[in-house]
């Protein structure tokens, strides 16, 4: 705390180690806790999880405002290099932050098939505090980052909440589920919660400048990022899937020399430090503006002015890139400072949402959260005539199952009605469209998890249709009845073109089966 000392000199601020000293000090404990007491150390993870989170959990009542002053305060200890790398470090934050809602949204449908919802809420609650310790642990030894925007999210992450009522854990992966999902998501959903609110009107008034923009939206993307990988480990965990592993190393030797505010001032740290895995293109396959992994020996060229005068490293897989990438992005920053404005231009998509594959919804039928998400990852695969969601391994290798009517008339009538079936939700159609992909699954010799009962209940919740089985069971009985054992989504096709496509592709008698039919 700021006192005045009798000798004249200017203020200092006093440091506290422990809440006792500062309360017996008669210190105001919020901004004690914000300003002079020591987080838990990042290497206290893996030492003592149930203590490091505990040590967290004494600065619950902190608010946001508080921590914010503190990052203002030691912002201004940056040096224009350091302050650089933040600012260009912002739209790979926020692009890592949109894959990775992205990859819950597609896990939390995957998980569904898998029971998650309600296993979570029938365990035990030390049952569910072993895995959220999981998911926390995982998280924030991951990164320094990571770890330090743990105190920035004190309800969401608390452990009593999220282990006494399991359906805070469900509502809190549900909310990131954007209401609009016929197409992928492009930006980040943040959590609500009063004290941020009450911390962005704060921000507002203040009138901010370019530095206080990236300080306010570098937290708020930084505890939305950790919320989400704790989500995500924590249900990993629960379901006995493998988690992110824990590479925690030593603090490094550039962060104990920032340590020293006299350091803060003048270190400039080496590009080396800087460098950035990826390309900047936001198109190329190699881009650091999306999860992929870029092979060891991949080459990048680094922008010759940015690096000469701020040791900021730009890099481009090749030449191409770099040009396309000249125009509409870099050329506004070459070699200049950064600001907060333009980086988050630079990390908003550079091509819009793909159009949708199938017509808007019809008059009175509204899609479900899981059917919006279906066709989003239909645009980005029109080329498939239906997707399986898929069923998450022990590497964490996740893809769709594709499924393919690889004859162009059985593809084109299968459409037909799978487009209907996704306009109106109408019962037959969808039926229909169910019976269909059990039976060319069956046909084609599809293994894993494209099963008639993985298939008709992913139906279920897509269309919300409980008695979808009894309806597949139906279609089957059609398909037995019709003189020339056609499934009834190929009624239509001629008798003539149905035996050249059964002589195509060897079809047999082979009947849908259900495990307890």
């Amino acid at each position: 705390m700021p006192k005045e000392k009798t000798t004249g000199k200017p203020a200092v601020e006093e440091v506290f180690f422990t809440v006792e000293e500062a309360l017996a000090a008669g210190a105001d404990l919020r901004t004690v806790l914000a300003t002079s007491v020591k987080p838990p150390e990042i290497e206290d993870v893996l030492r003592d999880p149930a203590k490091w989170n505990a040590d967290w959990e004494r600065m619950s009542h902190i608010t946001p405002i508080h921590w914010y002053r503190r990052e203002l305060r030691d912002q201004k200890l940056l040096s224009k290099a350091m302050l650089d790398a933040r600012y260009a470090g912002y739209p790979v934050l926020m692009r890592q932050t949109v894959d990775l809602q992205i990859s819950i949204i597609q896990n939390i449908y995957t998980f569904r098939y898998l029971g998650f919802d309600e296993k979570w809420l029938r365990a035990n609650p030390a049952v569910r505090e072993k895995h959220v310790l999981v998911g926390l642990t995982t998280s924030c030894a991951a990164a320094h980052n990571l770890h330090h925007a743990r105190r920035l999210c004190p309800r969401e992450l608390n452990v009593p909440r999220l282990t006494k009522d399991g359906k805070f854990l469900i509502d809190l992966l549900k909310s990131v589920v954007p209401e609009d999902l016929t197409a992928p998501p492009t930006q980040v959903k943040h959590f609500a919660h009063p004290d941020w609110d009450a911390l962005r009107k704060y921000h507002d008034k203040a009138n901010p400048k370019d530095a206080d923009k990236l300080c306010h939206q570098e937290m708020l993307m930084l505890r939305t990022k950790l919320i989400c990988h704790v989500l995500e480990s924590t249900f990993r965990s629960f379901l006995g899937l493998e988690v992110n592993n824990i590479k925690l190393s030593k603090v490094h030797a550039i962060e104990k020399k920032l340590k020293s505010p006299e350091n803060y001032r003048t270190f400039v740290p080496p590009g080396a430090q800087l460098s950035r895995t990826g390309c900047h293109s936001k198109t190329c396959r190699n881009g650091m503006y999306r999860a992929v992994d870029i092979p060891k020996e991949q080459k990048f060229l680094r922008c010759g002015p940015c690096w000469k005068t701020l040791l900021r490293e730009v890099k481009y897989c090749s030449r191409e890139c770099q040009k396309e990438d000249w125009k509409p992005n870099h050329k506004a920053i070459c070699g200049k400072p950064l600001d907060f404005d333009t980086m988050a231009k630079i990390a908003t998509p550079a091509t819009s949402p793909p159009s949708s594959v199938v017509g808007p919804a019809v008059a009175g039928f509204t899609r479900s959260t899981a059917l919006s998400y279906l066709i989003s990852q239909l645009c980005l695969r029109p080329e498939a005539d239906y997707l399986i969601m898929p069923t998450p391994t022990t590497d964490q290798v996740i893809d769709f199952d594709v499924i393919d009517f690889v004859d162009a008339e059985a593809k084109a009538l299968f459409r037909s009605i799978r487009d209907k079936a996704l306009t109106s939700g109408d019962r037959e159609a969808v039926a229909m469209i169910a019976h269909a992909i059990c039976w060319w699954a069956s046909l084609e010799g599809y293994g894993g998890p494209v099963s008639p009962n993985i298939v008709v209940e992913q139906i279920r919740v897509e269309f919300a249709f409980e008695s979808a089985k009894v309806a597949v069971i139906e279609m089957e009985q059609r398909q037995i009845r019709d003189p020339l054992k056609r499934p009834p989504f190929l009624w239509k096709m001629d008798p003539t073109a149905w035996i050249d496509f059964c002589k195509r592709h060897q079809v047999g008698q082979n009947q849908i089966k259900f495990m307890n039919a």
